[in-house]
């Protein structure tokens, strides 16, 4: 891989509106979430059950993982934006977070894999490819 160590965390960036109050659904587990700063979930790129989700890309997520980061700071009906949409893991968990998920993705291969898997995966049905210097696939309300 390059390095002694491999890497065993990975940043996230957690933004919001400008002028917004940051929303906090873990509060030290006072809602039931109790949270660290580091979380341990089965990883596709392991050995695990996730495994065979690497044939989609290479670098997924685990689903759970994500929709537990959305709920620990978002609402319901919150835009959740994935600016490297990928395989569209980010977008599932929003839906089924009860959030909206908006994914941008630049590699048109990815767009593809993307508007064919979500809609087979949601029950939402419609989903919008704009092209121009990069592609995009939205989830339509």
């Amino acid at each position: 891989m390059g390095s002694l160590y491999r890497s065993a965390h990975e940043m996230v960036c957690v933004f919001r509106t400008n002028g917004g109050k940051a929303q906090n659904n873990v509060a030290l587990g006072m809602y039931g979430r109790s949270r660290t700063n580091v979380w341990e979930y089965d990883s596709p790129a392991g050995f695990g059950q996730e495994r065979h989700k690497l044939k989609f890309h290479l670098t997924c997520k685990n689903e759970t993982m994500i929709a537990d980061a959305i709920m620990d700071c978002t609402n319901s009906n919150d835009i959740i934006l994935d600016a490297f949409l990928g395989s569209g893991s980010t977008v599932l968990s929003a839906e089924r977070c009860a959030r909206i998920g908006v994914g941008i993705e630049y590699d048109p291969h990815y767009v593809d894999l993307a508007l064919d898997a979500l809609p087979r995966r949601l029950a939402v049905s419609r989903f919008t490819r704009m092209d121009g210097p990069s592609s995009s696939c939205e989830r339509n309300a």
